[in-house]
């Protein structure tokens, strides 16, 4: 019964890796400006007639990222489908959880337009791996572990401004992961600010290196539903000890009273909760568990450091790190970027 907690967690985080280029806007003289060559930005022409120097328009991103979140779960809802059993959604409101957590690992792809010269807009496409480990601490003690695996996808937008060396980035994106233990693609949404520097390094080939410190708010839609067999959360390991896990679950139930809480607790337990350890405890988790729950990060908002080296105008790589907030985060990443 833990298992079904699993799989929505997973989408943490995280997700999200998006960036935009940070590349500096530096203000020229006016008379060293050339005249602005693209379509866009849309009036790029006259920044740089204005004397800023402004990235290429557009670009082609790869980014690599892995994140670990601790994430709280509330208001569960489980149903049950085994071989003499069809029960459908029921709340489970005195299930208690522990520490949990979903690590999650992702690749995508992200190409990027300067439509303003201060605002970028972006695509996403992705594909996500992930592992959520839920621990349950009534009515029973119990650690379970999920795998999943899907596609992301979504769009952002950054407005991204500076002056001389330094530059100020806040940017926006919303995703959907389509995950394979998932009814529906699960909504998240990332907000984050950013201030740094750039340090000219070789002007003929106008390279650079760049820093910066900000924070990060990650927000996952709260609503989860799915269904998932039960031998696929639980953990080889825990059939050498199920005999004392289903005895652990009988000697919370015959502990229930008579006080209405109590009595509550049993109805809910014979509905639900003991189909369940009944088709553990006979068939190895045969059977599937339908649930529904709300999620969401522990913390909304970590801080993040990272840095960048621009090769030339079209190269450019870039990493950044997260920390506190009981989320960690790397992303890794290589842009090209050109003009048309």
């Amino acid at each position: 019964m833990r298992r079904y907690l699993l799989i929505p967690v997973l989408l943490l985080c995280l997700q999200i890796p998006a960036r935009a280029q940070y590349s500096q806007f530096e203000l020229k003289k006016k008379d060293s400006a050339k005249p602005y060559p693209y379509i866009f930005p849309y009036l790029g022409k006259k920044a740089t007639e204005k004397g800023f120097k402004l990235p290429l328009p557009a670009g082609l991103m790869i980014n690599t990222f892995i994140g670990k979140s601790d994430i709280d779960i509330n208001n569960l809802q489980l149903g049950f489908e085994g071989t003499n059993a069809s029960i459908p959604l029921t709340p489970v409101e005195f299930i208690e959880f522990g520490k949990n957590t979903a690590t999650i690992k992702n690749i995508n792809f992200r190409p990027d337009l300067w439509i303003l010269p201060f605002m970028n807009v972006y695509g996403i496409l992705g594909y996500t791996e992930g592992k959520t480990s839920v621990n349950l601490t009534s009515p029973v003690a119990f650690n379970a572990v999920a795998d999943l695996k899907g596609y992301t996808y979504g769009f952002g937008t950054t407005f991204a401004g500076g002056l001389g060396k330094y530059f100020i980035v806040g940017d926006f994106n919303w995703t959907w992961s389509a995950m394979d233990i998932l009814d529906k693609p699960a909504a998240s949404s990332i907000t984050s600010f950013r201030f740094g520097r750039t340090f000219p390094l070789n002007k003929q080939v106008q390279s650079n290196f760049g820093i910066w410190a900000g924070l990060m708010k990650f927000k996952l839609a709260s609503g989860t539903q799915g269904k998932i067999q039960l031998s696929e959360v639980i953990p080889p390991e825990f059939w050498d000890k199920k005999d004392q896990f289903v005895a652990d679950y009988y000697e919370w139930y015959n502990s229930l009273g008579n006080s209405p809480a109590d009595q509550k607790k049993k109805e809910v337990a014979d509905k639900v909760l003991t189909p369940i350890v009944e088709d553990i405890d006979e068939r190895n988790g045969s059977g599937t568990v339908s649930y529904s729950l709300e999620k969401k990060p522990s913390k909304k908002w970590n801080m993040i450091l990272g840095g960048q080296y621009q090769f030339n105008p079209r190269w450019v790589l870039r990493t950044e790190f997260g920390f506190f907030g009981g989320r960690t985060q790397g992303l890794f990443s290589v842009n090209y970027r050109f003009g048309f």
